[in-house]
């Protein structure tokens, strides 16, 4: 088989190739955290007295105007709730340079005594401070 020939049969077989990377690349998103403002807490015992829920208000800012879903992965440790906040947003996306605020609530079940005693959000650690009354509901102070 001649030389050019080989040459054009791989030629050919890179072109194919072209595309389906481009289709890759257009599918590609990456992990965009936001900023977070504020965090509040409260939590709310269970007329059995045996769960609580934790909810989290938390309030921040998007370094840009794209409309993207929130997404949110939690872990729960001894001494900690470790909340991360972010949007995938595609690599081919064009979006304005515009903070734009948002608010998210997060419920979290768990045992008032078995609460941890920091709250990470988006990186940044917080102090909960769980009043020592009994009462079914309560706020909860945060500390930076």
């Amino acid at each position: 088989m001649p030389k050019h020939w080989i040459i054009l049969s791989l030629l050919v077989v890179m072109l194919g190739i072209l595309p389906a990377q481009a289709q890759e690349d257009e599918d590609a998103v990456m992990k965009v955290w936001s900023l977070i403002d504020d965090v509040t807490a409260n939590y709310t015992v269970t007329d059995d007295g045996d769960m609580t829920t934790l909810a989290l208000h938390i309030e921040g800012t998007h370094s840009d105007a794209c409309e993207f879903d929130l997404m949110t992965a939690m872990s729960i440790y001894d001494n900690n709730i470790d909340v991360q906040l972010y949007r995938e947003i595609p690599i081919a996306a064009t979006c304005l340079r515009e903070d734009t605020p948002f608010e998210t609530d997060i419920l979290i079940d768990m045992v008032l005594d078995e609460m941890p005693p920091y709250v990470t959000v988006n990186d940044q650690v917080w102090q909960m401070i769980v009043p020592d009354d009994d009462a079914m509901s309560a706020d909860i102070s945060l500390q930076l």
